[in-house]
């Protein structure tokens, strides 16, 4: 997979000093676009092909630290001209707000496509508000394109070289290493490639031995311009001496290195038999230039993406909205990450592990480096005693963040820096690795003689964050033992509250989030380590009310599996601590919490439930002329069920804030756990049943036992071996494999042509009304009960599909049939019938 060189042919704004055309460049020097300030919004990006039309296989899109985009629309174009182009929309991706990292990480985003054109358009939509952020702009800092170029055959036919992926051509490789050692690896690399192919290992070989050390020294030597350009900035020109001295001894040490071995068209000076992606060249006289004077970029070393093209004859008279308009008429699916046709509305999905550069503002300082080579004495290993140690790789050196988290919180003077590095690895393993030998560690109460755990409480509280913010299960989960470990140390250790608690709460924070996880495991481990909180006495409660009642970000209240996460987890703190009594909850602020998340009238009936298990619990210590006010919006129906649960509890006002001896009995979530679709139905015909195709579920799963542990384990295994939806069954299922038969398998359940969130089908047009993102694009039709777009009604009012369905039955909403209301025949539908239920073998 080649590099595609680019360059920028048109934008709607910059800011001075950040011009569009620094996306011509890689380099750990670029500073990127940044759009006006205070401009409009959506602002526009349009990049042109240098070597005209390839077949594009993947965009990569590094975003600012703090001027981030909401989301980004991608569109790709063929033509002769960006403005005569005619434009397909593939989706669009969305960027995290970065407030965990405090806007000192910038996101790398990776989508991956197959689709030919000539020309990129990225839309950008309005930017997140954030403190440093003062002037709503958006950045992006750099976007790489990858893919084949086309090549003309003898013929005139058109062809593309099959995709080979090279990992030296990711935006990580150019944004922290040298732009000089890069251009070598990857001339290395195909040298290396065409060794392989032609058999000749021993050179393959060769090449491999020195390529580690080439990253380290390319490192050091993008770390050095940095320092090297701070010094002159500064007028130290002794320093800047110095540092030059030592980058011309380091780029000597690499070409040594490479001169130490034979590999044609790198020692010999010869033409490589691959050619470069990254050579000068001049481009095509009739591409067109940026419709707005740019600067001409003045970091040389740069590795150019596009080309050094003059700035002569170029046409300024084009404005933006004279450009021919993309066509989004047409659905243009993402290569062989879902199904084909997906309507082009929903969001292109990234790389499965979202990467971050590790680092503070100064990103570009950073490499990573592995040191491979590193002994110890015997029994001197710093993961001596791990299982297995002996088999890990060394880890990679401590850099930006990372390092200044690990240096300033204590990590490294309490572990050591080898095993601090471990902590920060890319390789999980290592992580895994280390946080075991911080709970044998914590287990012998060792940190209690030395160096005492008042002294190493800082370090153990940020160990413990680190592990708990991991993506990877096993290194989570055993972060969650650890936790436990340094609870139980501090409790002996008699620490205070104003001590213990500020240092603890960000991973607290992070627990509450994990909650919401669709990992099962994830989420279990997430509750156990908020029970730790919740019973440990060095923590204060009202630091758990704090972060329990925090409001949720507007993105997530939208998610209402994040909703539900949060109204149970009050259920179950509020069970054990109470509210009153300096515990920080009052039925005022539980209440407003709830009613702010629209709890009590929520269009999920899970969220709904939990709502009102939780006013329930509240009313033990309350009186119900409190509650009143807050279930003011409910029907007449909703509110006879609270009065209901209400008068099957005790409703005595208990004023001394000590639940009653059931009070910790919570109940349990439904064994249902479908989509909130299945609450209500598009028409008054599909009222009858409010919980179709939920056969499987309750015959399969019980809810009436909560007290057992047995059943209750049973069941979650049960979770794993049979689809709540379809009904189908798999013994060698875990919970990856029946999330995946959810995603992509289950035949009746169907991504959103909105918003691609899977739902089932008999609930979309609630969906698409109700929960969607995209809902103010959709009305009802009251005839049909289908959901149909706005800009499609008058049409679809005056053909013949607007009928009502006969009589006892439904439309399906994706091929429009009538099926029989029944679960039966509904079923057998979506399983064997619906011409257009992609998930059936027709």
């Amino acid at each position: 997979m080649s590099k595609l060189r680019f360059h920028v042919v048109d934008f709607t704004s910059e800011m001075d000093g950040y011009p569009a055309e620094e996306l011509n460049v890689h380099g750990p020097n670029t500073k990127g676009w940044q759009s006006d300030k205070f401009t409009t919004y959506p602002q526009e990006i349009v990049i042109e092909l240098d070597d005209g039309e390839a077949r594009l296989s993947q965009i990569q899109i590094l975003s600012h630290q703090s001027k981030i985009s909401s989301k980004i629309e991608i569109f790709i174009g063929q033509g002769s001209t960006y403005q005569t182009a005619k434009y397909k929309r593939l989706g669009y991706l969305t960027l995290d707000p970065n407030e965990k990292t405090d806007f000192k990480a910038r996101e790398l985003k990776t989508v991956y496509i197959d689709h030919i054109g000539s020309f990129i358009r990225f839309v950008i939509h309005k930017s997140y508000v954030n403190q440093y952020n003062y002037f709503n702009q958006v950045g992006i800092i750099a976007i790489n394109l990858m893919g084949s170029e086309m090549v003309k055959s003898s013929n005139g036919l058109k062809s593309f070289p099959p995709v080979v992926n090279n990992p030296l051509n990711d935006l990580s490789i150019d944004m922290n290493l040298d732009p000089q050692t890069t251009l070598k690896l990857r001339q290395l690399s195909e040298a290396k490639a065409k060794a392989v192919a032609t058999e000749d290992y021993i050179t393959a070989k060769k090449i491999k031995s020195i390529e580690n050390d080439l990253k380290e020294l390319g490192s050091r030597l993008s770390q050095l311009e940095i320092e090297k350009r701070s010094a002159v900035e500064s007028e130290d020109y002794d320093q800047a001496k110095s540092i030059k001295d030592e980058m011309d001894a380091l780029r000597s040490e690499i070409d040594h290195k490479i001169s130490t071995i034979n590999v044609p068209g790198i020692t010999d000076y010869r033409p490589l038999p691959i050619k470069s992606n990254h050579e000068d060249y001049k481009p095509n006289s009739a591409r067109q230039t940026l419709s707005k004077p740019t600067r001409v970029i003045k970091d040389v070393d740069d590795i150019p993406v596009g080309g050094n093209y003059s700035s002569e004859n170029k046409d300024y008279s084009s404005p933006l909205s004279n450009r021919k308009q993309y066509d989004e008429s047409e659905d243009i699916a993402i290569h062989n990450n879902v199904d084909n046709n997906l309507d082009s509305t929903r969001p292109i999905k990234p790389k499965a592990n979202l990467q971050y550069d590790d680092t503070d503002t100064n990103i570009d300082n950073n490499a990573y480096s592995n040191n491979n080579e590193e002994r110890f004495p015997p029994g001197q290993h710093p993961l001596e005693g791990i299982d297995n140690y002996a088999d890990l790789p060394a880890p990679e050196q401590l850099i930006g963040k990372s390092k200044e988290i690990a240096e300033t919180t204590g990590i490294v003077g309490l572990i050591g820096e080898y095993r601090a590095r471990c902590l920060f690895s890319k390789t999980w393993s290592l992580r895994d690795a280390v946080l075991t030998y911080v709970y044998k560690q914590l287990r012998s109460s060792k940190y209690d003689k030395t160096p005492g755990i008042y002294e190493a409480f800082p370090a153990l509280a940020s160990i413990s964050k680190v592990s708990v913010d991991d993506k990877m299960q096993a290194v989570f989960l055993n972060g969650i033992t650890v936790l436990e470990e340094i609870l139980s140390a501090a409790k002996r250790a008699k620490l205070s509250k104003s001590v213990a608690g500020p240092l603890m709460e960000p991973v607290l924070s992070v627990l509450i989030e994990k909650l919401a996880d669709t990992n099962i495991r994830i989420q279990n481990g997430a509750k156990k380590g908020i029970d730790l909180f919740v019973n440990s006495p060095i923590i204060s409660t009202n630091i758990i009310a704090n972060h329990t009642l925090k409001p949720l970000l507007s993105k997530y209240q939208s998610n209402w599996k994040f909703v539900l996460s949060r109204i149970k987890l009050l259920i179950d703190v509020v069970s054990v601590i109470g509210i009153g009594n300096n515990t920080g909850y009052t039925a005022e602020n539980i209440l407003n919490f709830v009613k702010n998340l629209n709890g009590f009238a929520h269009g999920t009936g899970e969220v709904r439930d939990a709502s009102k298990d939780l006013t329930v619990l509240i009313h033990k210590y309350i009186d119900i002329d409190v509650i009143l006010p807050y279930l003011s919006s409910l029907r007449k129906l909703q509110l006879d069920e609270y009065y209901a649960a209400f008068g099957s509890e005790n409703t005595s006002n208990n004023n001394n804030n000590k639940p009653k001896e059931n009070a910790n009995t919570v109940t349990t979530p439904k064994a249902n756990n479908k989509s909130p679709n299945t609450n209500k139905q598009p028409n008054n015909k599909q009222n009858k049943d409010n919980n179709k195709t939920n056969n499987n579920i309750t015959n399969n799963q019980s809810t009436n036992n909560p007290t057992n542990p047995s059943n209750d384990k049973q069941d979650e295994i049960s979770d794993f071996t049979i689809c709540m939806f379809c009904g189908e069954s798999d013994k060698s299922w875990n919970e990856d494999a029946l999330d995946l038969h959810y995603w992509k398998s289950c035949p009746l359940l169907t991504p959103c042509p909105a918003c691609a969130q899977v739902v089932e089908i008999a609930g979309l047009p609630e969906h698409l009304l109700d929960e969607c993102e995209h809902k103010s694009d959709y009305v009802p039709c009251e005839v049909t009960g289908l959901a149909i777009r706005k800009n499609e009604m008058n049409d679809w009012q005056n053909s013949n599909n607007c009928k009502p369905p006969p009589e006892n039955c439904i439309y399906c909403p994706l091929c429009l049939s009538s099926v029989e209301d029944s679960d039966e025949a509904w079923k057998q539908h979506l399983v064997r019938g619906c011409p257009l239920n992609t998930r059936i073998q027709q």
